[in-house]
Order: structure tokens, then C-alpha cells, then sequence
């Protein structure tokens, strides 16, 4: 029945993520056309790598502790207190250099960031980082904790919010409107978990 079910929510989340990736793409390619899409996508690889790094790759490894010594309460809080602080540092690691070399980092984008405040958007880039890892350090328990109803509606919410957020911005403020709502997805992630966690208290 466990199987039965995760299949479910898994099925019930990859549908929402594609049918969501549809939309939003199409209307991307309407009123941004090739040149703005060339853009977005430099923008996502760069958030990709600024992500990465940022978590330093060790969500397959809290879902596996997480899932064998959960039962172990010592042992489990040692790890979420080890865990936790690997994504915080690196993550502000990861910061501290995009703050130093941002205007080499963004080379590609300063056309479009020039439009704009560049000042804001490079705190709230920042921040996004951060949220990404928090968020990402959150959905590694849930999932090892098999808490995958949680885990699912979390993705599901966070994914429409997103969309949502990403249409209205695109349709009133083009490219520009697009970088901000590719940062603020993590941010708005980071929220959902965080209030549907409060809420469900898995």
C-alpha cells in the first residue's frame, strides 16, 4: 500500500511539474522569443551551479541517514545539526564570492540587469541561494522520513506559486520580469515548506 500510494504522489507530482513546465515555457516563448528564452536559460545555469554548490551535493545523503537512523534520537539531531550547518556555510560561502565577482558573473546578463536595480537584484539573487539550501536541506529530511505526502504537496504548491508568480511577471515586465520571479522561486519554496511543515508538523 506504502508503494501504492508514493507512486501516487509521485505520479500526482511529475504531472503538476509538467503540465506547469508547459505552460509557463509557452508563455516564455510568446512574449519573450528566442533572444529573451537565450537569456533565461544562461540565468537558470547559472543558478544551477550557484545551487549546487551551494548544498555541496549532500541531500542523497541526509535522505539515506535520515531514513536509517531516525529512530535514534541523539544520532538524528547530530545529523540534522551536521547537515544544517554544511548547507548554511556553504551556502554563504558561495554568497560571499557571487558578492565579489558578481559583475563578472552576470557578464552575459548586464545588458538586461543594467534595466534595472542591479543592487536589488543582486541581494535578492544572494538570498535565493540561501533559501535554495535551506529548502533543499528541509525536503532531504521529509524525504528520508518517508513523509512523502508532505514532501509532494510541498513540490506541488511550490511549483503552481511559482508559475503563477513567473506568468505575472513575464506578461508585465518581460525579461526582467523573468530573472526576478527564476530567484524568488527558491524563496517562495523555502515559505511553502516552512508553512505547510508548521501546519502538518510531520
Amino acid at each position: 500500500m506504502n508503494f501504492i500510494k508514493t507512486s501516487i504522489y509521485s505520479a500526482a507530482s511529475t504531472t503538476t511539474s509538467l503540465l506547469v513546465k508547459l505552460i509557463t515555457n509557452k508563455i516564455i516563448a510568446v512574449y519573450l522569443g528566442t533572444n529573451g528564452m537565450f537569456l533565461i536559460g544562461q540565468l537558470k545555469d547559472f543558478l544551477k551551479i550557484g545551487n549546487t554548490l551551494g548544498t555541496m551535493g549532500i541531500e542523497t545523503g541526509n535522505v539515506k541517514y535520515s531514513s536509517e537512523i531516525n529512530k535514534r534520537e541523539n544520532k538524528f539531531k547530530d545529523l540534522l545539526s551536521t547537515s544544517f550547518k554544511i548547507h548554511l556555510y556553504t551556502s554563504l560561502i558561495i554568497i560571499a564570492l557571487i558578492l565579489i565577482f558578481y559583475n563578472y558573473l552576470t557578464l552575459p546578463l548586464t545588458e538586461k540587469l543594467s534595466e534595472i536595480n542591479n543592487y536589488s537584484f543582486k541581494y535578492i539573487l544572494c538570498f535565493s541561494i540561501l533559501c535554495f539550501s535551506i529548502q533543499t536541506f528541509i525536503m532531504s529530511v521529509l524525504n528520508g522520513l518517508k513523509k512523502i505526502r508532505i514532501f509532494v504537496l510541498i513540490n506541488i504548491l511550490a511549483t503552481i506559486i511559482s508559475a503563477g508568480v513567473l506568468i505575472f511577471l513575464v506578461i508585465n515586465h518581460l525579461t526582467i520580469g523573468a530573472y526576478y520571479a527564476l530567484i524568488l522561486s527558491p524563496i517562495i519554496t523555502l515559505i511553502t515548506a516552512l508553512i505547510i511543515c508548521l501546519f502538518l508538523k510531520p
